[in-house]
């Protein structure tokens, strides 16, 4: 039975998938939407990745709540899309969903097939107790309980666990993937992508060995007042997070789900239109990278407010119109995204960086 049919128990659920979804059709029409990408014939040191972050239980819209369970669907069916477009993408699991992933047999398996058979990776994704968005902490540090009072967190704290336990799942669940379900181990990443919380000492301290690359925002951000538009793209760098030396890039939340905008004290982020501009001026060792949240994608048309624009209580388009868009016109202008570990280990060897897989065995 396929994921969008799958019912809870004493429910009839109607889960709808991507439309098209399994399906390699193409869809027609978008050349004449978008203009193309001037000089789009990449060269091994030009690219995109699209990662998947899967947060933890309240790291959704105003906290609410995430369902691991329910948003699997979504999660799922957004990945299938993604291949039928010919991406791939770097999936980053918090604590909570490795937990539900080592606990129910049926998503696992079909998790497992995301990456076996159609070419996605998997990462770590922890966030630290200063992580912004909702509630959005995970439940597990390595803090001193004054750093807790910090956040008001200090009943959460006493029962918080070791972040050296989420990180231990982790990679039981790779252990389990690759055992049981054939899994390669390559596509685990080598080491593993973490993204932390806003206060750097955080996330230095909360850093796992064994975790070599790290995602976080570009270093060259542009923001055009006149406009709105948002124009990004970054190189890989080496960073040290608590001893480990860590390949490092930077990426923008695609325009779907949280209402950013001028008014949050941050540019919005940025639709398809200034995702293909940016690769179109991107240069040699410059790469273009892509936050889809695997929570804050509905099936349902969105409510007004959203951030493809400055327009405060503009409506935008339906959710999975924006994902499908940015999947169909990337391919039909031959662009497809590639898991972060195939660019980070790619541009650390041309550019003779002393990080990333490169330090393995």
């Amino acid at each position: 039975m396929g994921p969008a049919s799958r019912a809870q128990p004493g429910t009839m659920a109607q889960r709808p998938r991507w439309p098209g979804s399994g399906s390699s059709a193409p869809v027609l029409g978008f050349g004449s939407l978008f203009p193309a990408v001037e000089g789009a014939s990449f060269s091994e040191r030009r690219g995109l990745w699209i990662n998947i972050h899967a947060d933890p239980h309240n790291g959704g819209e105003g906290g609410i709540p995430i369902d691991v369970d329910e948003v699997f669907v979504r999660l799922y069916d957004m990945a299938i899309l993604a291949a039928d477009y010919g991406h791939a993408l770097t999936i980053l699991l918090s604590a909570p969903w490795t937990e539900h992933l080592l606990s129910d047999d049926t998503d696992r398996a079909l998790f497992a097939e995301l990456l076996r058979d159609h070419g996605h990776k998997v990462g770590f994704h922890h966030h630290d107790v200063s992580h912004t968005g909702g509630d959005g902490w995970d439940g597990f540090h390595s803090l001193e309980l004054a750093d807790c009072l910090d956040y008001h967190r200090l009943l959460e704290c006493l029962v918080a666990r070791p972040v050296e336990e989420a990180y231990s799942e982790y990679q039981t669940l790779a252990a389990v993937l690759t055992t049981s379900h054939g899994v390669p181990g390559s596509l685990f990443s080598g080491g593993a992508v973490a993204s932390h919380g806003t206060e750097p000492e955080y996330r230095n301290q909360e850093w796992q060995e064994g975790v070599l690359y790290s995602q976080g925002m570009p270093v060259a951000l542009l923001f055009d007042l006149a406009t709105g538009r948002t124009t990004f793209s970054d190189t890989v760098r080496c960073d040290n997070f608590n001893g480990v030396t860590v390949a490092e890039t930077g990426g923008m939340h695609f325009s779907v789900g949280l209402p950013f905008g001028p008014l949050s004290g941050r540019p919005p982020d940025p639709n398809t239109t200034e995702v293909l501009d940016s690769l179109g001026d991107a240069g040699s060792g410059d790469y273009v990278g892509v936050t889809i949240h695997a929570w804050e994608y509905r099936a349902e048309t969105s409510a007004p407010g959203g951030s493809s624009s400055f327009g405060i209580g503009e409506p935008r388009k339906n959710d999975d119109d924006l994902i499908r868009e940015l999947f169909a016109e990337l391919d039909q202008q031959n662009i497809h995204a590639e898991p972060i570990k195939n660019i980070m280990d790619r541009e650390a060897a041309a550019a003779g960086l002393p990080c990333g897989s490169l330090m393995l065995p």
